[in-house]
């Protein structure tokens, strides 16, 4: 095919060019163009390096290991300036890797301090503990030590000291000669166990860690590690004392031989002297017949003895006389509040004074008599008054206040006085206005009464008698016989009764009737005699003649009745 010939000489010039510089540098210009403008423009130069930068970094590492020790400085920077800046976001990313070991670490110190607590509490008060730390301290040995190799509570057996990735046993430590024969299996074992465990109820997770286990009476307690777990076999429960110093010697381990650790390949050589890191865990009864001061016998035991029994005694004597005081007041306290009328409302102890706070009617016996019956007590009383409502109390203050008379008996039934007796009006009127004065509604009721007559109403009685009281003579006559001089002298008494009360003597007029038969001079003469007789044995009975007055009438009445004596009382 013919080649066609170009429009004009420039272009031909062109042409000739191009093909030149593509024999030289062996690029298309479009293609070296692009390369220009690729290392020209950032976005395109920064697209390029991403596609390769990853792929560079790693071979990088693998050669020398130099990334790392180049990036460490600027990804810490980087990091502590993120945190300073916003600590959030950073909490959250690595709180699913931070907070179960957080969970972990505070569960196992919590039940390490309960389960110290516990066991502190019930031996540190007891005879046994007293004993034990006294062995202790002739032996030489902290008490924890002691009751690790004596006390049947506890004892540290054997220890193992597995690889954690492959299970091998490092090393194992025992307590007596009795160890089991094959530490290996044991290992192995146990190495199973926490796979099955992780497998079974963790998902997997390499962070689960199994931490113990119970067969029978032994305990195993497994403190996991980096590369590496410790697991102790204790008789019974193991202290907290041991769990921390396993922990703690796990710790020294993965310091020691981390190194050893990380390359392991099999050989357990290096890792013989672990034996007198973890050996202080199996402490034997021969190490500690070995220590100097088991040494202390003899006379120099006798004076932590007697300053222990004294010690006790003292501890005993105390509690004793706490005792006898604590119950001296409670008895105290029974009695004062089963007296009526006393109410305790506050009993507390001041310094050595037991002081009683209360109300106390003024009525009710006193508290300080009470109190004597326990003399070793200095007791102080502070009472209020009020009224008791206790029925001895209340018939005790209603016969104080009502003061009654002699005859005159009180019996109160709840706010009801009933009197029974000789009383007077004016007493019983005086009785109701003072038990208006009681608090409550009280009443007074009139039972077996006798009422008791005033003066004035005793004058009047007497003036009554004296005057309704009747002397009778025969017809035609002025004599007397024995009866009617006693009736005479009867009324003689009354009127000396009555002069008593009085505040005057009275005038006794002694009146002398007949009735009309026969002729008037001679009935008006008869009934001159018939009084003037009265009046004699008056004045015979001891009535002063200057009180007697006589006087005769005569009736107008034919009657039997008409021919009488009486008196009346003038003032």
């Amino acid at each position: 095919m013919a080649r066609a010939q170009p429009d004009t000489p420039g272009d031909t010039h062109e042409e000739d060019l191009a093909r030149l510089r593509k024999l030289v540098l062996g690029l298309d210009p479009d293609e070296l163009l692009a390369v220009v403008n690729a290392f020209a423009d950032p976005q395109l130069r920064t697209r390029a390096m991403s596609e390769v930068l990853t792929e560079a970094l790693r071979r990088r590492n693998e050669a020398d290991g130099s990334v790392g020790l180049a990036l460490g400085p600027t990804i810490e920077d980087a990091l502590r300036s993120s945190i300073r800046r916003n600590p959030a976001p950073l909490a959250e990313a690595i709180y699913p890797v931070i907070g179960p070991s957080i969970r972990k670490a505070i569960n196992a110190a919590i039940m390490d301090m309960v389960e110290s607590l516990n066991r502190a509490v019930n031996e540190q008060l007891s005879w046994q503990a007293l004993r034990w730390r006294f062995a202790a301290w002739r032996a030489g040995v902290p008490y924890s030590e002691y009751l690790l190799l004596n006390n049947v509570a506890y004892r540290i057996e054997q220890v193992f000291v597995i690889h954690k990735d492959t299970g091998l046993l490092l090393q194992h430590v025992a307590a007596t000669d009795e160890a089991i024969s094959d530490p290996d299996m044991v290992s192995g074992m146990l190495s199973a166990i926490q796979d099955f465990i992780r497998d079974s109820f963790e998902n997997g997770d390499t962070s689960s860690d199994l931490r113990s286990m119970r067969t029978g009476s032994r305990t195993v307690v497994i403190e996991p590690g980096r590369h590496a777990i410790a697991a102790m076999v204790v008789s019974g429960v193991p202290p907290a004392e041991k769990t921390a110093l396993l922990a703690d010697l796990v710790d020294r381990l993965h310091a020691g031989w981390g190194s050893l650790l990380d390359s392991f390949d099999g050989d357990t050589a290096p890792f013989a002297s672990l034996r007198d890191l973890f050996q202080p865990l199996v402490m034997t009864a021969a190490d500690i017949s070995r220590t100097p001061a088991g040494e202390r016998t003899g006379w120099r035991q006798w004076p932590l003895i007697l300053a222990a029994v004294g010690m006790i005694t003292l501890v005993a004597m105390w509690q004793w006389q706490s005792h006898q005081h604590r119950a001296q007041v409670a008895a105290l306290q029974q009695a004062l509040g089963a007296e009526p009328g006393l109410v305790v409302t506050r009993l507390y102890k001041s310094g050595g004074t037991v002081r009683v706070e209360g109300l106390r009617d003024v009525l009710a016996r006193e508290p300080g008599e009470i109190a004597s019956a326990w003399p070793q007590l200095q007791v102080a009383f502070d009472f209020k008054p009020y009224f008791a409502a206790d029925p001895e109390l209340a018939a005790a203050r209603v016969e104080q206040l009502l003061t009654p008379p002699d005859g005159v008996t009180l019996s109160v039934e709840g706010a009801r006085v009933e009197v029974s007796g000789e009383v007077d009006r004016p007493w019983v009127e005086r009785a109701r206005g003072a038990l208006k004065a009681l608090p409550g509604d009280w009443a007074l009721a009139l039972g077996d009464v006798r009422w008791k007559l005033t003066p004035e109403e005793q004058r009047q009685a007497l003036v009554r008698a004296i005057e309704e009281d009747r002397v009778y003579f025969g017809v035609a006559s002025a004599e007397l016989g024995a009866a009617d001089i006693a009736r005479i002298r009867a009324l003689a008494d009354r009127v000396t009764e009555l002069v008593g009360l009085a505040p005057e003597p009275p005038t006794i007029v002694v009146y002398g009737q007949s009735d009309f038969t026969g002729s008037l001079d001679l009935n008006r003469v008869l009934s001159e005699r018939r009084a003037a007789t009265v009046r004699e044995v008056l004045l015979d009975a001891g009535v002063p003649p200057e009180m007697l007055v006589s006087e005769g009438i005569i009736s107008a009445v034919d009657d039997p009745s008409a021919r009488q004596v009486r008196l009346a009382v003038r003032w």
